[in-house]
């Protein structure tokens, strides 16, 4: 042990503890920060999905949905052909829009529309945030 002191002894270990706990510390936070960014993303589509059921088949259809994809619905509205949903997945919230689009196929689904028997096939528009 040249140029060392008895005082030097066990310096080290200390500091690998100190590593150690920033390094779990940093593991933590990642996996809760990792944890609510997948909630989010889970959010969003499920609201997505719902909003798209709900332009087609109604509150049910995207009440179904929204459990179909591990969200809750907390909110229903349709508003003028739009249809706005908002759910939930534990902290997340997550709204989405969608819209019924009719074009030239679904001209014999609507009263007074002229191509009887036309392809039911509806075009949605929808916008999740």
């Amino acid at each position: 042990m040249q140029g060392r002191t008895a005082t030097d002894r066990g310096q080290l270990l200390p500091f690998i503890a100190v590593v150690m706990v920033v390094a779990v510390g940093a593991m933590v936070a990642l996996a809760a920060f990792a944890g609510a960014a997948h909630d989010r993303e889970v959010a969003v589509g499920g609201a997505a999905a719902a909003a798209r059921a709900g332009a087609l088949g109604g509150e049910a259809a995207a009440l179904a949905a929204a459990q179909v994809n591990g969200v809750e619905l907390v909110r229903f509205g349709y508003l003028d052909g739009v249809v706005t949903v908002t759910v939930r997945r534990n902290r997340s919230r997550a709204t989405a829009r969608a819209e019924r689009v009719v074009g030239p196929s679904d001209a014999g689904v609507l009263p007074g529309g002229a191509g009887a028997g036309a392809s039911r096939s509806p075009r949605l528009s929808a916008r999740a945030r």
